[in-house]
């Protein structure tokens, strides 16, 4: 659709002003949004359409404007006609995938390596090679099913590394679970070895305190680009805002043209035609309500949307960007947002929590080229796996109470996810017992019983009877 050829064979772009500018405006929001559905959502937001020329109909080969929809978007970034290439081959029939009766089947798309014909600079252009490179791997990279190994688009779940975790222990990129009661606690899982072959699953990382960590270390990374990520946004805001004022000018010139164009032709008819005078005057009518509404709505974008920032504003954005914690902690800050500034700075994190004893191995590989590796403690489920077990054990045994126990359980990120535990609750005796942990009114009845067995010669099992007053013995009624 941007581009035209003359009679005499040259390709030139589209001579209609507001073609080209939609096409720019396309491309460059892809470059900021990252993907084709925010694109569609952002152009339907601004009451903006797609220009199309089609081959078949009653009128073919003239502009029509339709609704945005992610297909045609999607199209327009893998067409490379718009870098100014001529590309032959891009896809292929497979004659095994060939269906009776159907003309269209088995076509499959090809790697651009194996095109036919890539010829570039050949035709003028509305990106560069290098953006449209960019754009089919950002394209790819979108696509997040189990066979593309593709990160996917940010989406607004709470896992912050979703797409972006990679297992430490194989390299695959680790899936995201929703556990819990409520189903709402993420956790990364790498269980494609036990998925597809059988094998074990490599690992379960919880996804919270790994998620703090990375975003901590993030902020603390960008300390030094505050005010310039400020300066920035600053920038691309006017830039965004001119942008789509320039838009709603052209629509208007447009409109304009459009009810001069029916006016002309109103004049030109003959009066004594009345037929013909009245389909004409319809039109033109039709073209006048066309132009007010326009202008209705661009006073409306106008007042909604300034196309100019005051001063105060832009002091505002820049004490914004210079307390970047605050807007990241931020309620109308989305986990899409967070996700999407993380990814600006961060390509992947490697995960592993079965290198060290109770924690937790990162290594965040940086967009710049640059990994740093890194260590969390994490929640542990048992003395056995906590990165200071010996320690720990040594401590509870020496508690005097059950209170002090659960203090230092706690304390010692062991029991962080029991609110209450009284020392009768069974969990908390079979832990005790397990550990070899009884507080000391357990063991001073403990002992207590020993001497008692020894004295009377009594053996366990009537003790524990005794004990838990399954046997008991007979006393009379004034006792």
């Amino acid at each position: 659709m941007g581009l035209e050829r003359q009679r005499d064979g040259v390709v030139t772009l589209n001579p209609d002003e507001e073609v080209q500018e939609r096409l720019r405006l396309i491309f460059a929001k892809f470059t900021a949004l990252g993907s084709a559905r925010a694109v569609r959502t952002s152009l339907a937001r601004e009451q903006l359409r797609i220009p199309s020329r089609p081959v078949r109909g009653p009128a073919p080969h003239d502009t029509v404007w339709n609704p945005p929809r992610r297909s045609t978007i999607r199209r327009m970034l893998h067409n490379p006609a718009y870098a100014g290439a001529y590309a032959y081959g891009q896809r292929v029939v497979d004659p095994a995938r060939q269906q009776p009766g159907r003309r269209r089947s088995g076509v499959v798309p090809m790697p651009l390596e194996q095109w036919a014909v890539c010829l570039q600079d050949v035709y003028p252009a509305y990106i560069t090679w290098d953006t449209y490179l960019a754009n089919r791997a950002r394209l790819q990279a979108n696509r997040n099913w189990s066979g593309q190994g593709g990160p996917g688009v940010p989406r607004e779940g709470k896992a912050l590394l979703q797409g972006i975790a990679i297992c430490g222990r194989c390299g695959r990129r680790m899936q995201l679970r929703y556990s819990g009661p409520q189903g709402d606690f993420p956790v990364y899982r790498c269980g494609l070895e036990a998925q597809d072959y059988g094998g074990a699953q490599c690992q379960e990382v919880r996804a919270p305190g790994v998620d703090q960590a990375v975003a901590a270390l993030v902020l603390e990374a960008l300390v030094p680009e505050r005010i310039a990520l400020a300066l920035e946004a600053l920038g691309q805001l006017e830039r965004e805002m001119d942008a789509l004022a320039h838009q709603w000018q052209l629509r208007l010139e447009r409109a304009r043209y459009e009810a001069q164009r029916a006016q002309r032709q109103y004049n030109a008819a003959e009066p004594e035609h009345r037929l013909v005078a009245r389909t004409l005057e319809s039109q033109w009518e039709a073209a006048l309500r066309a132009v007010e509404s326009t202008e209705r709505d661009y006073e409306t974008w106008t007042r909604d949307n300034r196309a100019h920032i005051t001063a105060q504003e832009q002091q505002e954005i820049l004490s914004i960007g210079e307390d970047l914690p605050r807007v990241w902690h931020a309620e109308t800050t989305t986990n899409a947002d967070r996700k999407h500034l993380l990814r600006l700075v961060v390509q992947e994190v490697i995960v592993d929590q079965k290198r060290f004893r109770g924690k937790v191995w990162l290594q965040i590989n940086w967009q710049t080229g640059a990994s740093s590796e890194h260590e969390i403690i994490r929640h542990a489920v048992s003395y056995r796996e906590h990165s200071e077990g010996e320690r720990v054990l040594y401590d509870v045994r020496s508690a005097v109470s059950a209170p002090k126990y659960l203090v230092l359980a706690w304390q010692m990120g062991v029991a962080q996810y029991q609110r209450e535990w009284p020392a009768t609750r069974p969990s908390a005796v079979g832990r005790r017992r397990l550990y070899d942990c009884r507080c000391r009114a357990g063991r001073w009845r403990e002992q207590g019983h020993r001497s008692y067995l020894a004295r009377t010669g009594t053996n366990e099992g009537m003790a524990a009877w005794t004990l838990h007053g399954m046997a008991h013995r007979p006393h009379s009624g004034s006792d």
